[in-house]
Parts: structure tokens; C-alpha cells; sequence
């Protein structure tokens, strides 16, 4: 009796889970922001907190800057923008010439080996992406 209980029970989890995942998946594919990229800029000298934030703000009132971070411990600027509005070397030229301070700082591009691996949340070979692969081409 007890046995029969629990199987019903994770019968009925998995197939929440499965209808969770089939629900975020579909999802994704008509998000409007799909079309929002990361860019970031490292500045190789420390910028002062006053500095910092007039930086940020300036950045996020760009044509197209969906939103803007300075970490000012690490040095870099994150921001994100609308592909086809905004360009990650315009908005580096504009950082560049905005201050009367010439900093010392250069775009983060990410390398052919950093692609390749990718967020790790979303790695190919992890079972979660897979389970929600199969999911997902099972639905469709």
C-alpha cells in the first residue's frame, strides 16, 4: 500500500516536472529580450566610486543600454544592450571619450575556447540539458 502511494507520488512529481520544463522552454522562444546581449569593459586602474557611478549612468542613457553595473572592486564595467541598436565598440568609444580622465581599459572579448564551453549551467553533456532536450523535442 505504501509502496503503491510513493510510486503515484513521483509518477505525479515527474510529471510536473516535465510540464515545468516544457512551460520554461517554450517560453524562451518568444521572450522579447532575446536579443539582449552582455558586453563589459575591464579598466586596468582603479576607478574612484564617484567616478564610477557617473560612468554607469552615462552608459545606461545610451540609445539601446538595457541596463548597466560597475563593480568597482574588480574593475569592471557590465552592461547589456539591444543587438542591432547598440554595438559593444560604440559604447567602449563613447566610455573612452566621456571623462576628461583617460582611463586605461579595453573591451572584454570573449575567446574561441570560452565560447566553446559556454555557461556551465547549459552544458551539452549535463543530464539536466539533456533530460530538457528530450523534453522539449518530445512536446514539439
Amino acid at each position: 500500500m505504501v509502496l503503491t502511494g510513493l510510486a503515484g507520488t513521483v509518477v505525479v512529481l515527474f510529471g510536473v516536472l516535465c510540464v515545468h520544463l516544457y512551460a520554461i522552454a517554450k517560453k524562451s522562444h518568444e521572450n522579447p529580450n532575446n536579443k539582449i546581449q552582455l558586453s563589459r569593459i575591464d579598466f586596468k586602474e582603479h576607478v574612484d566610486s564617484s567616478a564610477a557611478m557617473k560612468i554607469k549612468n552615462y552608459v545606461g542613457t545610451l540609445d539601446g543600454v538595457q541596463g548597466t553595473h560597475f563593480n568597482i572592486d574588480h574593475g569592471t564595467l557590465v552592461y547589456g544592450y539591444i543587438l542591432g541598436t547598440q554595438t559593444p565598440e560604440n559604447v567602449y568609444e563613447k566610455v573612452m571619450t566621456f571623462s576628461k580622465k583617460k582611463y586605461k581599459a579595453e573591451r572584454n572579448i570573449v575567446s574561441v575556447d570560452q565560447l566553446k564551453k559556454g555557461c556551465t549551467a547549459g552544458m551539452d553533456n549535463s543530464v539536466t540539458i539533456q533530460f530538457s532536450n528530450l523534453l522539449y523535442k518530445s512536446f514539439n
